[in-house]
């Protein structure tokens, strides 16, 4: 994700992250923050998030996992400029070179 960020940035493309907490639990900034410090460190190599995060209460229906159908995370979901539902899982530079 970092990649097609860095990659696309200024072109059009937005990424916004969605981020689902389980149980019913409400997601807080500082929740989200704990679970990504160590991930931070280890994978991101001291990189932060370089686009927004929307925080959403697992309410068990009716949520951006069900109206996307995410199944796992992470799931990329590509919107055209229409609004269309362009591709799930899969999403890669040729694909949005394709949609811009």
């Amino acid at each position: 994700v970092f990649a097609l960020h860095d990659k696309y940035k200024g072109k059009g493309v937005v990424f916004v992250g969605v981020h689902i907490d389980g149980a019913g639990a409400a997601p807080t900034v500082d929740k989200l923050d704990a679970k990504l410090t160590a991930i931070r460190k280890t994978v991101w190599k001291g990189r932060d998030l370089p686009f927004p995060v929307a925080l959403y209460p697992d309410k068990g229906t009716g949520g951006p996992a069900e109206v996307y159908g995410v199944t796992s995370y992470p799931t990329a979901v590509v919107i055209d400029k229409k609004g269309r539902v362009q591709a799930g899982r899969g999403v890669n530079a040729a694909l949005l070179d394709k949609l811009l």
